[in-house]
């Protein structure tokens, strides 16, 4: 299991309680955030709180309860994010490979709005049209 994910723009994420040690209760997670770093899409996660904490400086605690499929996800997404060169995950080729994961891993979140929820296993679909496939 990775403990340490380094993403393309050099934030790290440090997994310091697993989905697996709490049997799922929650993934509990240490992000270091450099300077002008990317930050997410508008997103929600229906059926799970996500807690964060400013430490210091930089650096975040960040905790999902229950912990469902974020941890695989987000793993996957990095591992792609980097040996796929997508930067700052804004590109439409991202959004290939993120319609992917998502439809992979249904459970840990969804897009802000209903459209692209109602469209993500088709734009997965493309993506596998494309032979696209995540790392």
């Amino acid at each position: 299991m990775t403990r340490t994910l380094v993403w393309p723009d050099g934030t790290v994420y440090t997994i310091i309680r697993s989905s697996h040690e709490t049997a799922g209760a929650e993934l509990e997670m240490e992000w270091c955030l450099p300077a002008r770093g990317w930050a997410p899409q508008p997103h929600v996660h229906p059926g799970l709180t996500q807690e964060y904490e400013v430490l210091e400086g930089s650096r975040v605690r960040n905790v999902h309860r229950p912990a469902r499929d974020f941890e695989p996800y987000i793993q996957s997404l990095c591992r792609t994010a980097n040996e796929r060169g997508l930067g700052d995950l804004r590109s439409l080729r991202s959004l290939l490979y993120i319609a992917m994961l998502v439809d992979e891993y249904p459970e840990h979140s969804r897009a802000a709005g209903r459209l692209l929820n109602a469209t993500a296993s088709h734009i997965a679909a493309l993506a596998l049209l494309l032979r696209l496939r995540p790392a």
